[in-house]
């Protein structure tokens, strides 16, 4: 859900550039109604990316989305030339993790405990646990800090087994 106010002004004439229009609300997401002015200016308009000759801080979400993208798919394209089989072994492992609710952290962690081989990369458990919602084996069900102390308590997801 994006962490804004959106906007449902659909005969403003920048709303399809606009994120405040464009983004995908959540269930709960406020909304309102910002009114262009007589030359067509907002002052709540919010591009959909930045440009760097603007200069914008604006996120750019769907350059985001890209580059995790295609992280995920370098990390498991290099686990997988380490070893063909891994992505489908650690889905296995996945399945097997005997938790209900759970970190990706603390599934690779049970699993490299099990004798499980460690990819090249961390990020490669990203495509599994893509590839379980996609079966509708997990469900997200929301966020907690991380225990590995590297990571800083950042943010992570939290998944239930479906």
């Amino acid at each position: 859900m994006p962490d804004i106010t959106m906007c449902i002004n659909d005969k403003c004439r920048k709303r399809v550039k606009c994120y405040r229009f464009m983004a995908k609300p959540g269930n709960r997401q406020s909304m309102g109604h910002f009114d262009e002015s007589n030359l067509g200016n907002c002052t709540s308009f919010m591009p959909l990316y930045s440009s760097p000759k603007t200069n914008s801080s604006q996120l750019n979400i769907f350059e985001a989305n890209k580059n995790r993208d295609t992280g995920i798919k370098r990390a498991i394209d290099h686990a997988n030339a380490v070893d063909p089989s891994w992505r489908e072994r650690a889905l296995e492992y996945l399945k097997a993790y005997p938790k209900h609710q759970f970190q990706v952290e603390e599934v690779r962690t049970w699993a490299e405990q099990q004798g499980f081989t460690a990819p090249p990369t961390p990020r490669a458990w990203g495509a599994v646990i893509r590839d379980a919602k996609k079966q509708n084996l997990v469900i997200h069900v929301g966020h907690r800090p991380t225990k590995n102390p590297k990571a800083h308590r950042a943010l992570a997801s939290v998944w239930e087994k479906a």
